[in-house]
């Protein structure tokens, strides 16, 4: 039995709907969030390779534009790329 061509057609707005309001209320929520205390940015890698320059491009960009009230304190932490110790 197929579905009638009217329920298909209503079923995009309706998802549409309900990301909208999903969304919305997600980015008004994280919008009130601010850090209590400075944030350290931990680099997988070392002083001076890609990651290091990206992270630290991102910390003036932060600062420049008053993104925070805390600093962004780039820590260079290389080796093991990022996998958790156990």
């Amino acid at each position: 039995m197929r579905a009638k061509p009217r329920k298909l057609a209503l079923l995009p707005a309706v998802l549409i709907t309900a990301v909208t309001f999903a969304t919305t209320a997600f980015v008004a929520q994280a919008a009130d969030w601010a850090p209590k205390k400075p944030v350290e940015f931990v680099i997988m890698a070392g002083p001076g390779g890609g990651a290091d320059k990206m992270a630290r491009l991102m910390q003036t960009v932060i600062q420049k534009h008053d993104f925070s009230t805390k600093p962004f304190i780039p820590v260079n932490k290389p080796g093991g790329s990022g996998a958790p110790r156990r």
